[in-house]
């Protein structure tokens, strides 16, 4: 999809029925080439998985909607010192329209308008062009690298 009015994008909390659309997203070839943990995910684990997210209160999942279509996904968990580590999908219908970065943006804002916050940090496999370009433009600076993982992390003023 090329002709996206990325404004129009609104955001929400992910509820019982976005789980089948996570996990589609997350099985996607190309998504699964592009994270740390490329091994298909099967509907059962995925299931226990997203009911005990959804009542981890440490734990954000974020749906972004354009209209009625679900765009993608954020994912922030917590630790004890409100440090957050992020996780983006974008749906595959929408890569390289623009997306990833309004929800990038809007998932931070709403980050940091409900949550404690100290530190954002978001892992990228190495050789995620993508997803390090973007991070990177909302002043996410790389903390470590190794052959398999970059370490960025972003300080919320």
């Amino acid at each position: 999809m090329t002709n996206v009015r990325i404004n129009d994008i609104s955001v929400r909390i992910a509820g019982p029925d976005d789980m089948a659309d996570i996990l589609v997203w997350r099985n996607d070839p190309y998504v699964r080439s592009m994270s740390i943990d490329t091994g298909i995910i099967e509907p059962a684990s995925h299931r226990h998985w997203y009911n005990k997210l959804l009542l981890d209160s440490n734990r954000l999942l974020l749906i972004y909607m354009l209209g009625s279509s679900k765009v993608g996904m954020i994912r922030f968990d917590a630790d004890i010192s409100q440090n957050w580590d992020i996780s983006i999908t974008v749906a595959p219908d929408f890569r390289g329209s623009g997306v990833g970065s309004k929800l990038l943006g809007l998932g931070i804002a709403f980050l940091k308008e409900t949550r404690s916050v100290n530190l954002i940090n978001a892992q990228v496999k190495t050789g995620n062009e993508p997803s390090t370009k973007l991070f990177s433009k909302y002043g996410f600076i790389e903390i470590s690298r190794s052959n398999a993982v970059i370490n960025l992390t972003l300080e919320p003023s």
